[in-house]
């Protein structure tokens, strides 16, 4: 046996992921700044923000797991660091479009007149949330809007009771709404 140790498979998984540790961090930064601006500024199609943002956040951690499987982390390394970082990049680009789209919307707001026609809560590790769908939609070639709202605003509300949507354009036409009001 020579006097050079040759690493084994968990101390090249220990050295790589060490030095990666902090390229995470701008993943998390990014979904978090999504959720905050989707907080904020609630998307009228939350459903495809969303889907971004957990593209966006899985793709580097997907193939951080499959270089991993297949232990190829090692000759990898700079390709994973280079998605961390650009992924990263994309989340917080992303998170920044969403705050900017509603914080500096000019555009006047549209008062929509619509009907409740179902409520539904989801359960799941971060508690609850809480959707309606109304009808008519004040958009053209939609029949209806799914709405995102807070647990307040969902118990105010009832099924086949008329609402207030408050919706605004969005400065970059992503559109956004402040308020679901019963009326």
């Amino acid at each position: 046996m020579g006097s050079n140790r040759t690493l084994d498979s968990a101390d090249v998984r220990r050295n790589v992921n060490s030095s990666l540790k902090n390229d995470p961090l701008l993943l998390l930064f990014g979904l978090f700044g999504i959720l905050t601006a989707a907080h904020f500024y609630r998307p009228l199609d939350s459903n495809p923000v969303m889907f971004v943002a957990l593209v966006l956040f899985f793709t580097p951690i997907l193939a951080h797991v499959g270089f991993g499987i297949r232990k190829q982390l090692s000759s990898h390394t700079a390709l994973l660091r280079s998605l961390y970082r650009s992924f990263g990049v994309g989340l917080v680009i992303f998170a920044a479009t969403l705050f900017l789209n509603g914080a500096f919307d000019k555009y006047p707001s549209v008062q929509a007149h619509t009907r409740v026609t179902q409520k539904s809560v989801t359960r799941g590790r971060g508690g609850p949330s809480y959707s309606l769908i109304v009808t008519p939609s004040w958009r053209n070639g939609r029949v209806e809007e799914r709405l995102e709202v807070s647990g307040t605003t969902f118990s105010k509300v009832r099924t086949g009771g008329a609402v207030l949507v408050v919706a605004h354009r969005g400065l970059f036409r992503l559109p956004w709404f402040s308020s679901v009001l019963p009326e």
